[in-house]
């Protein structure tokens, strides 16, 4: 979560559907009941388990903290959201400005080992983020995500006796230069630094039970064709958490003076690792019995449920096809219709199924483009993200409050770049959306380039171009994380969202070399390599514009023409945008199943 932070006015929760597809996981309490008196009106039917029992079992938020309406949400997303919360408002203070200031006085005023401790991070990440994911899929993701969240304390506690052992004197010489801490003595200097490589590689793991396990059973816990706005909600509750650690960071810094002193930033520090203890007991609570299984899944989207599936083999199986060419000879007699019109409508199939068999296939590689994309996005970003408000200190010369105050502003810009984006993805697609909006943020990191000059000596223009550059690089992340879990398999989920620490290791091992061409040259010539390394990212994300639907839930770009209309209660349907389009197994249902279902 923290790397990608990479999380609409897309908030709408949707209305349950009369014809027995599952109720979305958050709705308001009153939908929820009327749903189900709805289905108690058919007498002796056995209603099947979906996400609506699950909803109205779980966690029910009192209409004084929700605008006056009672919401029922699932106990994981509840959970989830509040860890993202909490842990965005404590990684925002002791993992943020204060820690990059910190750790560049423990390396003697150097920007390199802030770079190496970060890629000491990203490395423990690495080797524990397939054994993380692949145990989650297996033993299950609660017990994997408790054994994390005792981590978390251990970490914690750890990192705080550090801290105390440190110090906070500092050492510097006749002309008032830093010289480093009195807990470096001339035969112990490095001393500090190793230590301080070891509390990381432990927050290392820590961020990828987060981005692992954590997000896998926030995505089993939400339906498929939903994921995008559940996600948004995702993304939200972190980012907006993150504007609460700089704000409360401006008040200690304004009051410990607003220097940029060890003492002062390791209370920042302090903080916000006490916060971060909160995450422990609801890592805790996080079950797996709680998620939604695959026939609740299933009922949510039927075009998911209804896709192809793949053999062994990689190749598109034809079991969708079979079962649709029953459905058709079925209707055909139930309507009278001639043998020989059906033979036609058999026929006319045939150049749609192939397609559709040939899109499968490579549609198998959207996870693997996602993974690339995001890996070669990493190392670029990682080059600069860490050194952003040290650029801020040392070349623009602004006091610990200011650069905060930059750092408070940016997720509120964020959140609603996000929701334009995700309200954007809706007209013209989430692939599409996604390249808009992160090409334009590339852009802003282009302008800081090559108008370096003008824009270091006026702030007030440099800051607005910062916020808007890193609101639009990171707006598209609920829908990117959508896409991939709509065409991840349910089993493979935790094992994918693992492998966002190989990304992660990348970006921190390109902290170091970032860290590395600052010492060298300047902070703005790691700009200019970030920006190409992005937008290299977003020529390999632009290959899914031919396999991604631009509606979400669809697997086909056939399923692009199908319009919204509302039934005869009022509640949205779906209609295909011609009478060849129509669904057979749609006439057939109910001579062949339950008329509660339809």
């Amino acid at each position: 979560m923290s790397r990608n932070s990479s999380i609409n006015s897309n908030m709408s929760t949707g209305r349950a559907e009369s014809n027995g597809r599952a109720k979305p996981l958050l709705a308001t309490t009153s939908e929820s009941y009327s749903a189900v008196d709805d289905r108690d009106e058919v007498p002796n039917v056995d209603r099947p388990t979906s996400a609506v029992s699950t909803t109205k079992k779980d966690i029910s938020l009192p209409a004084w903290l929700c605008c006056g309406h009672s919401i029922a949400m699932n106990h994981n997303v509840f959970l989830t959201l509040a860890i993202c919360a909490v842990y965005g408002v404590s990684e925002s203070l002791w993992n943020g400005t204060a820690n990059a200031a910190y750790l560049k006085k423990l390396g003697h005023n150097r920007n390199g080992p802030l770079g190496n401790i970060e890629a000491v991070s990203g490395l423990s990440s690495l080797l524990t983020a397939l054994p993380v994911g692949y145990l989650a899929d297996k033993a299950g993701r609660s017990y994997i995500i408790a054994f994390g969240g005792w981590l978390v304390l251990a970490a914690t506690v750890f990192h705080i006796v550090l801290l105390m052992w440190i110090g906070t004197e500092e050492i510097e010489d006749e002309d008032n230069d830093f010289l480093g801490i009195s807990a470096a003595s001339p035969e112990n200097r490095t001393l500090p630094l190793w230590l301080y490589g070891v509390v990381m590689a432990m927050w290392g793991v820590c961020d990828g039970v987060f981005n692992g396990p954590v997000q896998a059973l926030y995505a089993d816990s939400t339906a498929t064709g939903e994921r995008s706005v559940y996600y948004t909600y995702l993304f939200a509750s972190y980012i907006g958490a993150t504007s609460v650690g700089p704000i409360v960071s401006i008040f200690l810094f304004q009051s410990l003076g607003d220097t940029w002193g060890l003492y002062e930033l390791r209370v920042i520090l302090y903080v916000g690792l006490g916060i971060g203890l909160l995450t422990v007991p609801l890592m805790l609570m996080l079950d797996d019995k709680k998620a939604l299984d695959e026939t609740a899944e299933a009922d949510a989207n039927p075009a998911t449920a209804n896709a192809t599936n793949v053999d062994a083999d990689g190749g598109a199986s034809t079991q969708t096809s079979r079962e649709s060419a029953d459905g058709r000879a079925c209707a055909s007699e139930a309507t009278s219709a001639t043998v020989d019109e059906d033979a036609d409508a058999d026929n006319a199939d045939v150049p749609r199924s192939e397609t559709t068999s040939a899109l499968r296939k490579w549609q198998r590689w959207i996870p693997y483009i996602i993974f690339a994309q995001s890996l070669v996005m990493a190392i670029g970003s990682g080059m600069t993200v860490k050194f952003f408000p040290l650029f801020f200190k040392d070349e623009v010369g602004m006091s610990p409050s200011h650069v905060q105050i930059i750092y408070a502003c940016v997720p509120f810009i964020m959140i609603i770049a996000s929701g334009a984006c995700s309200e954007a993805a809706k007209y013209i697609g989430r692939v599409q959306a996604t390249l808009a909006f992160t090409t334009s943020g590339i852009g802003c990191l282009f302008s800081m380039v090559f108008f370096k000059s003008y824009l270091d000596t006026h702030p007030f223009v440099l800051v607005p171009v910062f916020i808007i550059h890193t609101s639009l690089v990171n707006s598209a992340y609920p829908l990117q994380e959508s896409i991939l879990m709509d065409f991840v398999a349910k089993e493979e989920r935790a094992r994918w969202k693992s492998l966002e620490s190989v990304a992660t290791f990348g970006w921190c091992g390109s902290a170091a070399y970032g860290g590395w061409l600052a010492d060298k040259y300047d902070y703005t010539y790691t700009f200019l390599i970030t920006a190409l390394l992005q937008l290299a990212a977003m020529v390999v994300f632009a290959t899914l514009l031919p396999l991604v639907p631009r509606k979400e839930g669809s697997r086909d770009h056939e399923d692009d023409n199908v319009v919204e209309v509302e039934d005869e209660n009022g509640a949205p349907g779906e209609q295909p945008g011609s009478e060849d389009d129509i669904d057979p197994e749609s006439v057939v249902a109910p001579l062949l199943h339950d008329t509660s279902n339809e």
